[in-house]
């Protein structure tokens, strides 16, 4: 079977990066002084940051704005993305191996734009997807098939 192209998943697909939303779902609650639900990871897992905000807010009376709540997970976030995450084992070679055959790949992420680019600039590859898209410039989560429609037009 040939492949016209690829579309990726970023978090826990290609780089091994779950952890580190764990440690922020478990840490930035304390910061604010927040009593989670015990299934908070699972509600706001799939959401794009935007919608995880909102819900923050509304559902934990957060008095953060939006863009406040995103800036403190972003800033939570930075440092292990550009200095710990690395890729899950085999993504480099899966990738190598569609570059080498002409393959496009996309990455369709529901991550943040800085934390994508420096983790992937930093492990060598952000240079080799043809296109990286972004649920929030979507304004939807990853279970609509907006993103994934515009990645393989992208790609033609």
């Amino acid at each position: 079977m040939r492949y016209c192209g690829v579309i990726f998943d970023l978090d826990g697909t290609l780089l091994d990066s779950n952890w580190v939303w764990d440690k922020i779902d478990e840490e930035f609650p304390k910061k604010l002084g927040l009593d989670v639900k015990k299934n908070f990871y699972d509600e706001i897992a799939h959401m794009t940051t935007d919608q995880a905000a909102e819900y923050m807010i509304k559902e934990y009376h957060v008095s953060l704005t939006n863009k406040e709540l995103q800036q403190l997970w972003l800033d939570m976030a930075l440092d292990l993305y550009e200095h710990q995450v690395e890729l899950k084992p085999g993504a480099m070679e899966l990738l190598q191996k569609l570059k080498q055959q002409g393959i496009p790949f996309s990455l369709a992420t529901s991550s943040f734009p800085n934390l994508c680019k420096r983790s992937l600039t930093r492990i060598g590859i952000y240079q080799d997807f043809h296109t990286i898209l972004y649920s929030n410039d979507f304004g939807k989560n990853k279970e609509n098939p907006d993103i994934y429609m515009a990645a393989a037009d992208a790609m033609g």
